[in-house]
This record gives structure tokens, C-alpha cells and sequence, in this order.
């Protein structure tokens, strides 16, 4: 993961920069909008909500892993979460070449660090 950002209110600010192109700045609000969505309070670091995703999806996230989970009856959060994390991920598979949930936010998280050193 990136160095510097590593919270959902650093992800936040740095989306506010004009620096940011609007395919990154949709890629990170999907991710804003995934974190928000998950239904763990509180939810600040970028690391914690992939660990959580992982422990509820597997590992690695992927497509298949998402769709995996269907509605029980009570987990209509992760349902909202899934449903961003989907879009993120066919979005995020034709700029970066990757597959899984893991591989897109290290690269989403690297390209805007190198926007956020631009911004500091």
C-alpha cells in the first residue's frame, strides 16, 4: 500500500486536489463509496477495510469472490459495499491490467500519492 495515503480521509482530501484526472478521482470516490457502504463503524484505515473484505470475501478479490456472496438476509452493507466494489473493479481492470480488489488499490493509492507529493 501506498506510504502516504493510508486513511479514508486522506483518500477524501486528495480527491479534492485538481491535479487528479476524473478516471482516478471516480476510481477513489468507488472506494470512498465501498468503505462508507461497509458496515463496520468507524471504518479509517484503507488496510483494515481490504482485511475486513478479505475475511468476508476471500482472498484475492476478485469478480468471482464477489458474487460468490449472495443476500442472507442481513447483509444488505456488504451487499452496497460489493456493488461499488464491483464497478470499481471493471473500471479499475482496464487502466491498471489487474483483476483483484488487492492489485487496483495499490496502484489506485500509488498513483495518487505521487498527485499528493505534487499538491504538499
Amino acid at each position: 500500500m501506498s506510504q502516504t495515503i493510508q486513511t479514508l480521509e486522506q483518500l477524501e482530501d486528495i480527491i479534492e486536489s485538481e491535479l487528479i484526472t476524473p478516471e482516478l478521482r471516480g476510481l477513489a470516490e468507488l472506494l470512498i463509496t465501498s468503505m462508507n457502504d461497509w458496515p463496520t463503524q468507524n471504518l479509517e484505515s484503507i488496510k483494515q477495510f481490504i482485511d475486513e473484505l478479505s475475511s468476508y470475501f476471500g482472498r484475492p478479490i476478485t469478480k468471482k469472490r464477489l458474487n460468490s456472496v449472495s443476500f442472507s438476509g442481513t447483509n444488505s452493507w456488504e451487499l452496497e459495499s460489493k456493488a461499488s466494489l464491483e464497478e470499481l473493479l471493471s473500471t479499475a481492470s482496464a487502466i491498471f491490467g489487474t483483476n483483484t480488489i488487492e492489485g487496483m488499490v495499490e496502484q489506485l493509492l500509488a498513483k495518487l500519492a505521487t498527485l499528493e507529493k505534487h499538491t504538499s
